[in-house]
């Protein structure tokens, strides 16, 4: 399974792009290559080469399990995630509710089950109820527990 994430943001746009409202889940995330690396990213909401403005929306049940895949090395991002870039988007998120996602992985990693973001962005005034996150590696549970509302 090549691209299995809900929301697709990967054609150059920017933050004008507004995603507002909606209840994303059940993405299963979308493959890609580095030339040393490949990863599962984005269950929920795929970033490539874009920008996006994410605001007000119900990111849950979305899960990153590269374990069913032999070619996966790394899973990011369950609930948002993008490929790695170097660029001039800007991504924004803000005002919401991120829980229950997930990410595992059996070979070299699994990050960021609610958020994995590493290019610009502003992330303010996310709801992350008590319920915690979890990203499994080698069979070692990593759980991020978000008690506190706000980041």
């Amino acid at each position: 399974m090549q691209s299995a994430s809900m929301v697709y943001f990967v054609s150059g746009e920017d933050t004008t792009t507004i995603l507002c409202g909606f209840t994303i889940r059940h993405g299963k995330g979308t493959l890609y290559e580095t030339p040393s690396n490949t990863y599962r990213a984005g269950g929920g909401v795929y970033i490539s080469s874009s920008g996006a403005k994410i605001i007000h929306n119900h990111i849950t049940e979305n899960s990153l399990n590269n374990t069913l895949y032999a070619v996966t090395e790394f899973a990011d991002g369950a609930g948002i995630g993008c490929k790695w870039n170097i660029g001039n988007h800007w991504i924004v998120v803000s005002g919401n509710t991120i829980d229950h996602n997930s990410c595992r992985s059996n070979s070299v990693g699994a990050t960021g089950a609610g958020i994995s973001i590493n290019y610009n962005s502003r992330i303010m005034g996310i709801q992350f109820p008590i319920t915690p996150f979890t990203a499994l590696e080698h069979h070692i549970p990593i759980v991020q527990d978000f008690t506190a509302n706000h980041l």
